[in-house]
């Protein structure tokens, strides 16, 4: 059986892949708002990710939040690349 660390770690690689669909979907608002919500939303994950302590199911929450949000922010970046000048 995997330990919880396990399925924390899991949880984090299914926000990534979850959340780079629905970053690429949020596009179609403006990169600019996009970008800036993705960030913001990053701090706070990563704030509630370092103060859950030893609350399982709490930091399986964080973990997703923060996979959708760093992983999904990573691949949003890729996209954009092409669009500098």
């Amino acid at each position: 059986m995997l330990g919880k660390p396990t399925w924390v770690a899991a949880m984090f690689a299914l926000g990534g892949a979850i959340g780079a669909v629905l970053l690429g979907i949020m596009m179609r608002l403006g990169h600019k708002l996009v970008v800036t919500l993705t960030y913001g939303c990053m701090a706070i994950g990563v704030y509630a990710l370092a103060v859950v302590g030893n609350q399982f199911s709490v930091a399986m929450t964080a973990s997703f939040i923060v996979g959708v949000f760093v992983i999904g922010g990573q691949y949003l970046l890729y996209g954009l690349s092409p669009l500098s000048d």
